[in-house]
């Protein structure tokens, strides 16, 4: 076997800069699909086994750096369950992430079950652990506006900006050291374009990405100026009390204000909407006192109030698969 390597170390010496360069892009290639291949897997259901009896478990994206996740359907979820003050424990995916049954994340268990979609999980969550009373002080005119913000935000704003931040994968890439774990500098080229060919179709479909950058740029300007608008000097959307519409906008606009790169819409904001800056810093201030710990070192603890008692770490799973851009 050693005079196999020796044999093999001295053919890869042996090969011009071009040669190794073309090597190292089949080998990083054929590794990338045996991960694909690995990752999507079928997983056990429920994800996690055994299970504490009451307790969320939040299967998300890995963190990432500057914000705790990059899918603002994921950072959506887990900030509604702190806005809710639900014990929940985040579910270790690190180096990869198991979908749910409908193929997406983030998804979340309770005593077994399933609950996929950011938003239905919110709608099945409130009913079965009974916090509707955490927006009982709306009236039909707020749930109304509610709802509309939270599907222009998720539906118009949200792609939009996606057709930008993809201008930015490289620095994405950089920013999620876990997606892949140690392999992710081998998978940064493959991962570069298969995210950035997904989102294209997405946005495509979508409707949006088959307008001009022009267009989608006035497009999420007008979005941007309807929410300031409407918010204006409340400390929430619907008053002084955090819903569920302000965790589905925190989720967006966090992605807008606090990614290290300019687009379109970060300009905007700043120039045009500071109250949407404050209103995001508000609800990270209140929300995310553990913000710093969940963005430079990664953390996946959930307790994130001061006078509650510390949950167990995160727990590891099965890995399971990854398919798709992040959503």
């Amino acid at each position: 076997m050693s005079e196999y390597l020796e044999q093999a170390k001295t053919y890869v010496d042996n090969l011009s800069p071009f040669g190794k360069a073309a090597l190292a892009g089949g080998a990083g290639f054929v590794a990338f699909l045996n991960y694909k291949w690995w990752s999507s897997r079928s997983r056990q259901t429920p994800y996690v086994q055994p299970f504490s009896k009451d307790i969320v478990y939040l299967c998300q994206f890995p963190r990432s750096k500057v914000i705790p996740n990059l899918s603002p359907f994921c950072l959506k979820l887990e900030t509604w369950l702190r806005i809710a003050d639900i014990p929940y424990k985040n579910v270790e995916n690190f180096p990869v992430t198991s979908r749910s049954r409908e193929g997406t994340l983030p998804f979340a268990e309770l005593n077994g079950i399933e609950y996929p979609d950011s938003g239905f999980a919110i709608r099945d969550l409130s009913n079965i652990l009974k916090k509707e009373a955490l927006e009982i002080h709306l009236n039909d005119e707020q749930r109304s506006a509610a709802r509309a913000f939270e599907t222009l935000a998720e539906q118009s704003l949200w792609p939009a900006f996606l057709k930008f931040r993809d201008h930015h994968i490289d620095e994405l890439v950089s920013l999620t050291p876990g997606l892949f774990g140690p392999l992710n500098g081998l998978f940064k080229f493959f991962a570069r374009n298969y995210i950035f060919s997904n989102t294209e179709s997405k946005i495509f479909h979508n409707g949006i990405g088959r307008h001009s950058e022009e267009d989608i740029i006035r497009l999420s300007q007008e979005d941007l100026l309807a929410i300031s608008k409407y918010l204006g000097t409340k400390h929430y959307i619907t008053g002084f009390k955090a819903t569920k519409v302000d965790a589905a906008l925190f989720g967006v606009l966090a992605q807008i204000v606090y990614l290290p790169f300019e687009t379109p819409q970060k300009k905007y904001i700043f120039q045009k909407c500071l109250n949407l800056r404050e209103y995001c810093d508000r609800i990270r201030n209140r929300y995310w006192p553990d913000w710093e710990d969940a963005t430079k070192n990664l953390s996946m603890k959930s307790d994130w109030k001061r006078n509650r008692t510390p949950l167990p770490s995160p727990i590891s799973t099965p890995a399971g698969s990854i398919r798709g851009s992040i959503r």
